[in-house]
């Protein structure tokens, strides 16, 4: 009998049973998880669907995506803020306006002191640079002197008067008698400032800022990740139809090995109408055009002046002639040119919003801006940098736009 083994004929479980079983993933290849956008596969020949360059479904302009978005510059530049105050080790609240007790106790503890601080520099050359010179504040000195309270002794004046002096930060600090009493005293030890322990009432308040602050970024971050898995899916669409578009322009590669070409062959054709010739300035110089909208300005404009003279008296048999037909024609030109106001003025300001992009990138803070943009110009105000828009739009989170502005004016 095998050892271990007893009579009742039970048999010993295999040892693989507590093992893992192997999922359906292991096999190397990646689970198609919802958010991972996989990669298009390979284009080959006559695989795709013919691109249809002869009509589009709607009218209205592609807006061409640009890499310099103001959203995203301002999303940037706030969220530095934000790690700016976070690293300096200040509060949320206290920067975003809220009315701590902190900052009220200490202005109550400073108003108790009669004197002024003195910074009395080592050299009197150094009074021309007393502006970079270290200036302690009360708060400091009281710290100062909780922790050294042998160095704070009262000495005579040259003019007679007992002052305090001390040595603080490399820098010698003089105060008055009145004030060092005042100091040494536990007077000021009601106010709980020095040293420095947070108070329950800010430390609730910056609890609930933290609590204000968590849903709009989480919200942020989805954001930004729908726009980053969209931008990538997009990204990886854009290849997919170039290599589609390359792998059928490529000739075949008998053709390419041969050296014997028909005469009847078509020459191949180049990229452009001479070497020096730059397609892709070409393109974006037309995508950042406005749309053509002359021809149908034009008509309108040539029927307002009919629909506004004063009606006539027509007889009944006029409105039966053929005389009524250029009445109607005019009439709908007016209203397809009511239609494209509002659409020819979004393609205005798209047009012309890169070109003076560019020239906002190149000017400093506090620069104007020229033209101004919509809001200045309507309230009248002055227009002038702040970060990556003007100072009026960016403090009421608008969007700069230049509607009215004309070609002219951007020239």
């Amino acid at each position: 009998m095998v050892p271990g083994a007893h009579g009742t004929g039970a048999v010993d479980p295999p040892s693989d049973a507590h093992k893992r079983k192997r999922d359906a993933d292991d096999n190397g290849t990646q689970p198609a998880h919802s958010g991972r956008i996989p990669q298009p596969p390979p284009p080959q020949a006559g695989n795709g669907a013919p691109i249809n360059y002869l009509s589009r479904a709607s009218p209205a302009r592609l807006r061409l995506i640009q890499d310099d978005s103001d959203a995203f510059t301002d999303i940037l530049s706030l969220i530095g803020d934000y790690e700016g105050v976070l690293s300096r080790h200040e509060s949320l609240a206290a920067n975003l306006g809220a009315k701590l007790t902190a900052p009220r106790l200490l202005r109550a503890m400073e108003s108790l002191f009669e004197g002024t601080i003195t910074v009395i520099p080592d050299s009197p050359y150094r009074d021309a640079r007393a502006s970079t010179i270290y200036k302690p504040t009360w708060l400091e000195v009281i710290a100062f002197a909780k922790s050294h309270p042998g160095d704070l002794n009262l000495i005579a004046a040259p003019d007679g008067r007992r002052v305090c002096q001390f040595v603080m930060k490399n820098v010698r600090v003089e105060i008055s008698e009145d004030d060092w009493r005042l100091i040494m005293s536990s007077t000021l030890d009601r106010f709980r400032l020095a040293p420095a322990r947070p108070l329950e009432e800010d430390e609730a308040t910056e609890l609930a800022t933290l609590d204000i602050l968590e849903q709009p970024v989480q919200t942020l971050i989805k954001k930004a990740d729908e726009v980053a898995r969209r931008a990538r899916q997009l990204n990886y669409h854009l290849s997919g139809r170039k290599a589609a578009i390359n792998s059928r322009r490529s000739p075949p590669v008998a053709q390419q090995g041969s050296g014997f070409q028909s005469m009847n062959q078509p020459p191949a054709r180049s990229g452009g109408p001479n070497p020096g010739y730059d397609l892709h300035a070409d393109l974006l110089q037309q995508f950042l055009v406005p749309a053509p909208q002359q021809a149908l300005s034009s008509a309108s404009t040539a029927s307002l002046p009919a629909l506004s003279e004063p009606p006539r008296l027509r007889q009944p048999t006029q409105l039966v002639t053929p005389s009524t037909r250029p009445s109607s024609v005019h009439a709908d030109e007016l209203a397809a040119y009511r239609d494209h106001q509002s659409e020819s003025a979004e393609d205005i300001s798209a047009a012309h919003r890169p070109l003076i992009q560019a020239r906002i990138e190149k000017l400093a803070r506090g620069d104007p801006i020229s033209p101004p943009c919509d809001r200045c110009r309507r309230l009248k105000t002055s227009c002038v940098k702040h970060l990556t828009a003007c100072q009026g739009c960016t403090r009421k989170h608008a969007k700069c736009s230049w509607k009215g502005v004309t070609d002219e004016e951007v020239a």
